[in-house]
């Protein structure tokens, strides 16, 4: 198994785009929220599953992860081995993934899968890559992301992980969502605190 970067080793060499990968994943949520007041405005009812939410949010993660790095030289951001993600200076691989409150995915299980769950997933053209989940974790309505987090595991085993809602810049969504609240439309918003809740994970 390759070598794993610890948490301060993987701040040093991409803590910089911190926070453009928590804007990506707000960005990207806020547009789930959009795409669903344009449903709801035709006067269609909307109660979607958890897995359809996950898919299309992720969906909206590609399109603003490519905007985001698209002129960045150290990021490629691209589907590896059938999974999508950035790769950062050849030694780091970052996929975007909806999470539990304990921080665990829920995966259908595949090849791929279980070889960055090992941390043993090939990507041409490297050699020794550390693989990191960015997930967030909504709410169980799917109107708010509680948190923001970036985590490293070994199989079952989570060796670190960094909270990224702090690393958010305060130009992103914000700014846009407020012209929405005036028609009091959902607005995605980052909860700071970790108490027991309801979660996305909890509607299938």
């Amino acid at each position: 198994m390759s070598a794993i970067l610890n948490q301060q080793q993987v701040s040093d060499l991409a803590g910089n785009y911190f926070p453009r990968i928590a804007e990506v994943i707000q960005q990207a949520f806020q547009d789930y929220l959009d795409s669903l007041r344009g449903i709801n405005s035709l006067g269609i009812k909307t109660n979607l599953k958890a897995r359809t939410s996950a898919s299309l949010i992720h969906d909206f993660i590609q399109i603003r992860a490519r905007e985001k790095f698209a002129d960045e030289p150290n990021i490629k951001v691209d589907d590896f081995n059938g999974m999508f993600g950035l790769l950062i200076s050849k030694c780091l691989f970052v996929r975007f993934k909806k999470l539990t409150p304990e921080m665990k995915t829920s995966n259908v299980s595949t090849d791929q899968i279980q070889l960055f769950d090992k941390q043993q997933l090939e990507i041409p053209g490297t050699d020794q890559v550390t693989m990191l989940t960015a997930g967030y974790v909504p709410d169980a309505t799917w109107t708010i992301i509680q948190s923001i987090v970036l985590t490293c595991k070994i199989n079952d085993e989570l060796m670190w992980h960094k909270d990224l809602h702090g690393e958010t810049s305060q130009v992103s969504i914000f700014s846009t969502a407020a012209s929405a609240a005036q028609d009091d439309e959902p607005i995605v918003r980052v909860k700071n605190n970790n108490k027991d809740r309801k979660t996305g994970s909890d509607r299938e």
